[in-house]
């Protein structure tokens, strides 16, 4: 209540009566949640990584050769497998890093077990 007195500045009206004149023009909030991140479609290399802006981040191995949908964050670096979140990685600074995670590779690991590769 005392928010709604307030007066800014040398405003004749205050802060209420400002909101309750432009609440009616506001429009409605959208249904579905809004991705701040950018949308990328990088390709997956036979290495099983994605390159976003210069950097390296792995994904699983069943991805190689295929195109990815990514949510490039302030922060973090999102990788869909359609609308479902694959992996998250911790954005890296600079340029030319690596960031991999090992369970990415145990795919390939296990298949070359199997083929008695190993």
């Amino acid at each position: 209540m005392a928010e709604d007195v307030r007066h800014i500045d040398n405003r004749p009206t205050s802060v209420g009566f400002d909101f309750d004149y432009e609440a009616p023009l506001l429009a409605p909030l959208p249904f579905e949640e809004f991705d701040i991140g950018l949308t990328l479609t990088p390709k997956v290399d036979k290495t099983s990584r994605i390159t976003v802006r210069q950097n390296k981040y792995s994904v699983p191995a069943r991805f190689i050769g295929t195109n990815v949908r990514v949510s490039l964050r302030a922060d973090e670096v999102w990788v869909f497998e359609r609308n479902k979140l694959v992996v998250r990685h911790p954005r890296l600074a600079g340029r030319y890093g690596f960031r991999d995670l090992l369970d990415h590779y145990l795919e390939i690991l296990r298949c070359h077990v199997q083929q008695g590769m190993m």
